[in-house]
């Protein structure tokens, strides 16, 4: 199959997401920071599912 038979798609996190990435964040912050740290986070998803801006939403918040 030749190269020109295939499209390139990119994906780009939201700079301004629309699905409450925020409020996820924000929820995701306040339970590390009331748990006892023994633990590691994984955030898991297919492609395009909003892994890397929910990961930038998260940015914004100081975790202490």
């Amino acid at each position: 199959m030749p190269l020109s038979d295939y499209k390139i798609i990119l994906d780009s996190p939201s700079g301004n997401p629309a699905l409450g990435f925020d409020q996820a964040a924000e929820a995701l912050k306040e339970i590390i920071e009331s748990s006892r740290p023994q633990f590691a986070v994984g955030i898991f998803g297919t492609w395009g599912s909003g892994k890397t801006t929910l990961k930038d939403s998260g940015e914004n918040f100081s975790i202490s």
